[in-house]
């Protein structure tokens, strides 16, 4: 198992947590979509790592923005969720035949790594959203903040994945 993984990239989460707690949270783009870079730690984490160190950190990591952000609950939710769906999503869009992988896209491939990433971003952004609402009242604009926010999301996340995997390619 993979648990050194959390000890070696806490100082990676609490940099992602900071940065939504004291920055991404402020933004609201025509009061319509706010990025959840934070939840890069979920999808990025490897996915040997135990099943209950990935919920208990999913959970925590949502906690610690649920107190940031006056949402009670709401954050930690959506996490636990996609924690529990990403190592069957990382298997459905796997190359390496059902082995433990680190999600990235030099691991996965940029394609594959997307198409992973976007499916847990929704998952996630639709939760929130819809938790968010209290009610089906307003489920069409809980729709378009979802859709809208995950679309922003996914461009921080490939700013990222693309400047680490370039920083692995001039590493070596």
């Amino acid at each position: 198992m993979n648990n050194n993984w959390l000890i070696r990239n806490t100082w990676w989460m609490a940099l992602l947590v900071l940065a939504q707690v004291a920055i991404l949270n402020g933004i609201d783009y025509w009061q319509a979509a706010t990025p959840f870079l934070y939840i890069l730690c979920i999808i990025d984490m490897p996915t040997d790592v135990n099943r209950n160190v990935q919920l208990i950190v999913a959970f925590l990591i949502g906690l610690v923005v649920d107190i940031f952000s006056t949402s009670i609950g709401i954050h930690a939710f959506a996490c636990v969720l996609i924690a529990a769906l990403k190592n069957p999503a990382a298997t459905l869009f796997d190359q390496n035949d059902g082995q433990a992988v680190t999600p990235s896209m030099s691991n996965m491939g940029t394609a594959r790594y997307l198409q992973y990433a976007l499916l847990l971003t929704l998952v996630h952004h639709f939760a929130f959203y819809l938790l968010e609402n209290g009610s089906f009242a307003n489920i069409g604009m809980a729709t378009a903040r979802a859709l809208q926010s995950s679309l922003l999301t996914m461009v921080l996340i490939f700013c990222i994945e693309y400047f680490k995997q370039r920083h692995q390619r001039q590493k070596k």
